[in-house]
């Protein structure tokens, strides 16, 4: 039976209503808010009204069914979301858009950023590899904030670091504790920095078992050898005798810039960015011209220089 043309039009106003409710919604997130209650609170009422017949206006229902089944879920992901940036390029073939870590991998930059674990290494891993074979002398900028994780999945990162041709630099942003303090050493030498501010924790390796007595035992010999493994590789890079690295890392050991130079975790502390080769994309020397040989100076040059000191 045909609904009455007061039941159409109450219909047609729950729909618009609804449809402002939903623009409400998306301004308020794309603002930057946090509209997970707002957009809950807005919807509670309009699930609330009457459904219409099933008898006519069949389309009018699909697409309010369809709108509830589309704005729910969208409040419940949005909670807590961070939002990717998206930066536009301009080609020849007109506008391209890259989310900012895919726009500065083109660059080369690669981001380690938050705990990690199998899932982020599986992505470092990934483009370590696509760089090199993009190309294989051009340098790789890495840029670490992380409080560590898993060793297994940082041996991983390091492995696959040393593994590939390309040299790569370090930068310690924020922090880089436990594992990710090794991979900030494993940066090619001369070629490890830290910003002013940032700080480095190293220490051995932790972790839980539980089982059988003989279990326990076998999990608690693998993690002993693990620990003489990352002790071995922190005197590769820092060139430091093992026995120092041993005290060293018995407790948590927490280090600013300076101290993590001294301690040859990195090379240099920069408060600016370096200057760039834009041949080879390398840091730029600085030569200082007292160092310079006077004989490979021409010799016209060279008399000036010794007839005025």
């Amino acid at each position: 039976m045909a609904l009455e043309f007061v039941d159409i039009c109450k219909a047609a106003e729950q729909k618009v209503e609804a449809l402002k409710k939903l623009s409400e919604i998306t301004t308020f997130f794309n603002a930057g808010h946090d509209v997970s209650e707002a957009a809950s609170a807005s919807i509670s009422g309009y699930e609330n009204q009457p459904k219409i017949s099933d008898n006519t206006l069949n389309k009018t229902d699909m697409n309010e069914a369809s709108l509830q089944f589309k704005i729910k879920p969208w409040c419940i992901l949005k909670r807590n979301f961070n939002m990717i940036p998206i930066v536009i390029e301009q080609t020849g073939r007109g506008e391209r858009s890259y989310d900012i870590f895919s726009r500065l991998l083109k660059e080369r930059i690669i981001c380690l950023m938050g705990p990690i674990n199998d899932g982020i290494s599986s992505i470092i891993v990934a483009q370590l590899l696509f760089l090199q074979a993009e190309s294989s002398n051009r340098p790789i900028h890495m840029y670490i904030n992380s409080p560590g994780g898993n060793v297994t999945s940082g041996l991983s990162i390091y492995d696959t670091m040393q593994y590939i041709l390309p040299p790569i630099s370090t930068w310690c942003v924020g922090q880089a504790c436990s594992m990710a303090s090794l991979l900030l050493s494993a940066g090619s030498k001369g070629m490890r920095y830290s910003l002013p501010n940032a700080r480095i924790m190293m220490h051995q390796p932790s972790g839980g078992v539980q089982g059988q007595a003989t279990d326990i035992q076998i999990q608690a010999e693998e993690i002993v050898k693990l620990k003489k493994k990352i002790n071995n590789l922190y005197v590769k890079h820092t060139g430091l005798e093992l026995k120092r690295i041993e005290n060293s890392i018995e407790r948590d050991k927490f280090m600013n810039p300076e101290e993590a130079q001294d301690f040859g975790l990195i090379d240099k502390i920069l408060s600016s960015p370096p200057k760039l080769n834009h041949s080879t994309n390398t840091p730029v020397k600085e030569i200082n011209k007292d160092e310079i040989p006077i004989e490979n100076i021409r010799p016209n040059v060279a008399d000036l220089l010794k007839q005025n000191p």
